[in-house]
């Protein structure tokens, strides 16, 4: 799956967008039978949707052919239903307009990466990634360290580390410390930090309009309830596998690295 989405996909999303044949797109990865991916695609107009049909069947066509290097093995066409309980009627189009950001960021960020097996890379760009995008969508520091807590009880009962599971926890964050503290200071000059500074400038309007839905009453969810699921879907596109481990992971070192932070401002304050 990994090659498809960083060898051939972004080009061809790119190329539809270049036509004029639609304005927004994301991926989610599925695990459940198989693994699959799910892309939705929003055509600009309805006279269009065929025309991105048709052009979806000729690259589905190119990824069977038995000469492909790359081979999906089913393709199905279906019709999207948004999730309107999960996300809420009045913040679903800025949410889309978020998935579609956050899928050109990850995209990009995938086809920039090495095809090696690299699962503690990823990871860094993970813990990077979601700092990035709860600041982006408002979320202000002490709000992110009770988030980042929030979610890191959760997915501690979820998982349920051994207590060897849970030294391993902190022993690797020992070890990813120092590089993980320069990403989250922005000190860091890794490509992949462009594509979130990207991203970052294209939800401007989003966590626009839903600051102003937050004002109005119009959102169920709060801010933190909401950047907590937008993480959880960022973390789906990036990682191949075992996603709700990795989550507990990223939780975990992005809760240390929030108090320490914290606490580093607390001791400026005394002195």
């Amino acid at each position: 799956m990994d090659d498809l989405l960083a060898t051939r996909l972004g080009g061809w999303i790119r190329a539809l967008a270049e036509s004029q044949l639609i304005d927004r797109w994301f991926f989610v990865r599925y695990g459940d039978p198989k693994w699959h991916l799910r892309l939705r695609l929003r055509a600009r107009s309805r006279s269009l949707a065929g025309r991105v049909i048709s052009r979806l069947g000729r690259f589905a066509e190119s990824l069977t052919d038995p000469s492909s290097e790359l081979r999906i093995r089913t393709l199905e066409l279906g019709t999207y239903e948004r999730e309107l309980e999960r996300y809420g009627p009045e913040a679903m189009t800025a949410t889309e307009r978020l998935f579609h950001a956050d899928s050109r960021c990850v995209l990009a960020i995938l086809e920039g990466l090495s095809r090696r097996d690299d699962t503690e890379e990823r990871l860094r760009i993970a813990v990077a990634g979601v700092s990035a995008l709860w600041s982006a969508l408002g979320v202000e520091e002490t709000g992110r360290l009770d988030l980042a807590r929030t979610l890191r009880g959760s997915f501690e009962k979820e998982v349920a580390p051994t207590a060897s599971q849970q030294r391993a926890l902190a022993d690797r964050f020992r070890g990813e410390r120092p590089r993980l503290s320069k990403l989250l200071d922005s000190t860091d000059s890794a490509a992949f930090m462009t594509h979130f500074a990207d991203r970052t400038s294209e939800l401007g309007p989003v966590r626009r309009r839903l600051a102003r839905l937050e004002e109005r009453g119009r959102v169920s969810a709060n801010r933190e309830d909401r950047a907590g699921a937008y993480a959880h879907m960022f973390v789906n596109r990036l990682l191949r596998f075992e996603h709700r481990r990795a989550e507990l992971i990223i939780y975990y070192d992005l809760e240390r690295l929030y108090e320490s932070r914290s606490a580093q401002v607390r001791q400026k304050g005394l002195e």
